[in-house]
């Protein structure tokens, strides 16, 4: 009766990402979905979107809700300042070796190994050693968590926090090596799963980030916290407790910081041109080289969270800033609006009439 048992729920199981995977590649992008959504939806879903300097969009703007990948913007403009004021130098050299050191097999959906992929593939590595302005580059386009891990210890938590206030975010999350919080969400070996998560569920915010902490200090030296570190040991209430506890900002915070980049006037010169040089890697495709002067971005998810901030200024000059934050997703809710954010982002920035369809929207 226990295999019967076993062998329909592995039915169910595959059946069931079956249908998932079938609603992820056939459903067509639509733009207004995600507008439909989060108009819908406001205890999942903040908006705020500026088109030169009129607010086109703005639900739950100030809601400060868990960033995923989009906080590793902070990292990268703290980099951009240090590698401007000398205190790095943007051309060092790094041994991939290093980077590994953070690497977490089986939680970075292949971010970390594409990126090595494409270095390979444009021919940038030099013997096992990389530019650490490369680094940098694959933390935001390629969104990996190893390179984020080491960017910020070389930058240091005091500066990267720091750089919350020079931004003017009042209310963000101080940043901590959320990264290493995967080691302490992993279930030790052994140990039943119920009672450790009501353990992980309660521990106190300031005991996790210093657990997080001496994850991170071992991770440099004790390659057994890696080697005895499985992935597939966090289960899905393990990775919403993570989730819950990632940094969290703002769409009004992250939309500020895209405008900022994107006036070309509040960074220094040389700052400006680093900053350039890591967020505008969606200049490289043709279509939109075409008809943008600039246009950066950073997103980031979990099983739970959808969130991306994003900068453009066309030929036209027309500045707009976009940011959309979503928590708390279903699963297929996620599949939705991922396979449509990029369409909601390309008629935001081309299409006029679904613009005053979006401003009639969100009319408050």
């Amino acid at each position: 009766m226990k295999k019967k048992i076993l062998i329909v729920t592995g039915i169910i199981i595959v059946i069931i990402v079956a249908m998932l995977a079938w609603s992820y590649f056939t459903v067509k992008p639509d733009a207004f979905k995600v507008a439909e959504f989060i108009k819908q939806h406001p205890d999942k879903a903040a908006i705020y979107i500026i088109r030169n300097d009129t607010v086109l969009a703005s639900q739950n703007a100030d809601s400060i809700m868990p960033l995923a990948s989009t906080v590793k913007t902070i990292v990268a403009i703290e980099f951009a300042r240090q590698a401007a004021a000398g205190i790095i130098n943007f051309k060092t050299l790094i041994d991939t070796l290093e980077l590994d050191k953070y690497f977490l097999p089986g939680t970075d959906g292949g971010a970390h190994k594409n990126w090595l992929n494409q270095m390979r593939e444009d021919s940038l590595f030099v013997g096992s050693k990389v530019k650490i302005l490369d680094v940098a580059k694959g933390m935001v386009r390629y969104s990996s968590n190893a390179n984020t891990e080491y960017l910020m210890d070389l930058l240091g938590f005091d500066n990267l926090n720091a750089q919350l206030d020079s931004l003017g975010l009042k209310g963000h999350h101080k940043l901590y090596p959320f990264i290493s919080s995967l080691v302490v969400c992993a279930k030790p070996k052994g140990e039943d799963i119920k009672p450790f998560t009501e353990k992980l569920d309660k521990m106190p915010m300031d005991e996790y980030i210093r657990k997080s902490f001496e994850v991170h200090e071992k991770l440099k030296h004790d390659p057994s916290v890696k080697a005895n570190f499985d992935g597939a040991s966090i289960y899905i209430d393990q990775q919403k407790i993570w989730s819950n506890r990632l940094p969290g900002g703002s769409p009004k915070q992250y939309a500020s910081i895209m405008k900022k980049i994107n006036s070309r006037t509040y960074f220094d010169t040389t700052q400006q041109i680093i900053i350039d040089a890591i967020f505008e890697w969606p200049m490289i495709d043709i279509d939109i080289a075409a008809k943008f002067k600039h246009r950066g971005m950073k997103g980031g998810s979990t099983a739970f969270v959808l969130t991306q901030a994003l900068y453009a200024t066309d030929d036209d000059n027309n500045k707009t800033v976009i940011a959309v934050f979503f928590n708390n997703l279903y699963t297929l809710q996620s599949l939705e609006l991922r396979s449509s954010c990029d369409e909601f982002n390309k008629k935001v920035l081309n299409d006029a009439d679904f613009r005053t369809k979006l401003t009639e929207l969100f009319k408050p």
